[in-house]
């Protein structure tokens, strides 16, 4: 099982970026960003590449695009992007 956090994004908005919870260690956590553009929905082009950055409560942190098996780490679905969290980005309470 797979604990999903879902995030509204408005792209035309400057916000901070958001914090998530989540339990150090966990290895099944994914985040579905429900991404907009002025309160629409802002269909992610065919074909666009994503990273991922994050950054653990200690200052470390990391890049990356592939799971440690080298599975894809996100899925995109029209206006949806599902990044899935390898277990390094929770390794810090």
């Amino acid at each position: 099982m797979v604990v999903t956090n879902h995030i509204e994004v408005d792209l035309s908005q400057g916000t901070l970026p958001k914090v998530l919870e989540a339990v150090q260690g966990d290895s099944a956590r994914a985040v579905c960003l429900r991404l907009q553009d002025k309160g629409q929905p802002w269909e992610i082009p065919q074909g666009a590449e994503v990273f991922v950055r994050y950054r653990n409560s200690d200052g470390t942190g990391g890049v990356f695009d592939a799971l440690p098996d080298g599975s894809p780490a996100y899925a995109v679905q029209g206006s949806e992007l599902t990044v899935f969290l390898p277990a390094e980005a929770l390794a810090v309470a």
